[in-house]
């Protein structure tokens, strides 16, 4: 019987524990197996653009409104903060593929690790970038943009040249492939 009364007790204090014991979310799992636990969800979308993924079973997008992580049968959707974009472009001079939102894993532009001049402008005449940009390995570099405008993007490399209009809105595009370097 005293054993009996000691079973009943380590049983109820190890439910009393795993009851008030802080669980994880099942998106802080998946981003804590790959190491991203601790990152802000624009570092892991910096992070997913600049990684080269070799695991056939694994899913990272970004569309407007998440990130899409983890492996088939396993993946998280991780919400973009309110009035934020990612948008991830690819420049190219002869080749490039169509894309509406983008791909970290399947995703390769012509020009990787190479330097341009990206400026991008509102509508209203407000400049949000105006640096030179190099792209990773992918062949992409990703920009954060606030949400719900409009803007112009003018690339320049060597004495080539691109520009295009873009928006930022629930529906736009993250994946940006049609910046064809003309000189």
């Amino acid at each position: 019987m005293k054993y009996l009364k000691i079973s009943i007790v380590f049983i109820l204090a190890g439910i009393l524990i795993y009851a008030w014991y802080p669980k994880s979310t099942s998106s802080e799992r998946v981003l804590r197996q790959y190491g991203f636990d601790q990152l802000s969800v624009e570092e892991l979308a910096y992070t997913l653009d600049k990684e080269t993924f070799t695991q056939s079973n694994l899913i990272a997008s970004i569309t407007a409104t998440s990130i899409a992580f983890g492996e088939v049968g396993k993946s998280v959707n991780i919400d973009i903060p309110e009035g934020k974009f990612y948008l991830s472009l690819a420049p190219y001079i002869e080749h490039t593929h169509p894309c509406a939102n983008h791909n970290f894993v399947t995703c390769r532009g012509e020009m990787p690790n190479t330097t341009f001049h990206v400026k991008i402008v509102t509508l209203d005449d407000e400049v949000l970038i105006d640096e030179e940009l190099t792209t990773y390995d992918n062949g992409f570099v990703g920009v954060w943009l606030p949400a719900n405008i409009t803007a112009n993007i003018y690339v320049h490399y060597q004495n080539k040249s691109a520009n295009t209009t873009i928006t930022t809105l629930k529906t736009s595009d993250t994946c940006l492939t049609t910046l064809q370097l003309e000189g």
